[in-house]
């Protein structure tokens, strides 16, 4: 399905027709089967607020690379089914699939949806397999949900050479790369399946993102604290976005899933790196609205995250050891003035400014970090987070990460 089909509208919707099955005798106890049908939708996200810039990613079905479905039985959480479909690219905005011999049983029902990670950015395990490895709808079975876990993915051959070499030579740093679009959907309770049975949920099921936003916007031209940045070069091979502090992975169970409550704060996200880590101009298409740049904050980048909100677990809580800790780097000319008041050296040198993230990431949601550099930056990239550094940050209310914005409440 090529067309452009947005959230506002809700156009985009797959009526899937799931006559769930089981092919292994052995893992049922019953060869009484039944059936079941549902529709999926995406999920708007009315009742946030809006943040300072306007643009919203897209989202249509374009979005979805391939959704894996999972029943987990309710009185014992063990996966008795699951199988991986790939929505139809064109043709229409609705199909029909069916499964069979899905025995009896009251079922979780849970929909994945872009977490592959044998063509996905993510590393997916299953608690008690040594290795970690792609999900497939046999290898799953029979274990809990509770033991499934998608996590970030370490990046190919390490930190590029440039960030490596700024820094300290002891770090115990582990670089990953921004993660693909997670989304989930859940059936609202139990599913119960009767033997020579159709069940048919009511309503549809909304695929709603697993993961964040961050929005970082950047302003160079802050010379309020005596340092001038304007020379330094954010497109450059020395430019990056680093984000330390990562979840440790996101689990897939309805009520005690979502993102962890623990981060490891050497896990790093190398979000861009590079000539074209930044951009200096609003986006031209892909988003809408598409306004992004205001005032002094000219460049811009939007990152792919876990949500560091604690998880969907009752009772849990926002950790202060999981808010994230934000580095950027450009290429300084010699003599320019540093944070501790020494220069630049002839040639030239990558120059790093970080900060703390006080608040924190929700899932489908877009946080915007408006950053400036009000310090002149050092030449040393931190190996461990900290409160202390030069970087101004402010944070702005949270956006739905979808185009319904006729639909937003707002309470200020």
């Amino acid at each position: 399905m090529r067309k452009s089909m947005n959230v506002s509208n809700l156009a985009c919707l797959v009526l899937l027709a799931l006559a769930l099955g089981s092919c292994k005798k052995e893992q049922t106890e019953s060869t009484a089967t039944g059936s079941l049908v549902t529709r999926i939708v995406f999920e708007g996200s009315a009742g946030t607020r809006a943040a300072t810039s306007t643009a919203i990613p897209e989202t249509k079905w374009d979005n979805i690379k391939q959704i894996q479905l999972f029943l987990y039985e309710e009185a014992t959480g063990l996966i008795k089914f699951s199988d991986v479909f790939t929505p139809p690219t064109s043709g229409g905005t609705s199909y029909t699939k069916t499964w069979s011999m899905i025995p009896e049983g009251n079922y979780q029902l849970v929909l994945v949806a872009n977490a592959n990670s044998a063509s996905d950015a993510i590393q997916t395990t299953i608690s008690g397999v040594t290795a970690p490895l792609a999900w497939t709808g046999m290898n799953v079975r029979n274990f809990a949900a509770d033991a499934l876990g998608i996590h970030y993915q370490p990046l190919a051959g390490g930190f590029p050479s440039n960030i490596n070499t700024a820094l300290p030579p002891s770090h115990t740093l582990k670089p990953y790369v921004a993660p693909s679009e997670i989304f989930m959907a859940y059936s609202p309770s139990a599913v119960k399946i009767e033997s020579g049975k159709k069940t048919t949920l009511s309503g549809a099921l909304n695929l709603k993102r697993d993961v964040s936003l961050m929005r970082l916007r950047l302003r160079t031209n802050d010379k309020s604290k005596g340092f001038d940045n304007t020379q330094v070069d954010f497109a450059h091979a020395d430019a990056s976005i680093l984000i330390y502090t990562l979840p440790n992975k996101i689990g897939i169970h309805k009520e005690n899933g979502g993102v962890s409550n623990t981060s490891d704060e050497k896990a790093v996200l190398v979000a861009a790196h590079g000539a074209s880590t930044f951009l200096n101009s609003d986006p031209s298409s892909g988003y809408d609205p598409k306004v992004i740049i205001s005032g002094d904050f000219s460049l811009w980048r939007d990152i792919v995250v876990f949500p560091n909100d604690g998880g969907r677990k009752s009772g849990a809580t926002q950790s202060p050891a999981q808010r994230y800790y934000v580095v950027v780097t450009g290429r300084a000319p010699a003599g320019h003035v540093l944070s501790d008041q020494t220069k630049v050296p002839t040639g030239g040198a990558l120059v790093a400014w970080a900060g703390l993230v006080e608040d924190y990431f929700s899932p489908n949601l877009i946080r915007e970090l408006n950053l400036t550099l009000s310090s002149g930056g050092s030449l040393t990239i931190p190996s461990t987070p900290t409160k202390e550094g030069g970087l101004e940050i402010e944070i702005s209310a949270p956006l739905p990460w979808d185009t319904n914005l006729t639909n937003t409440d707002m309470e200020l």
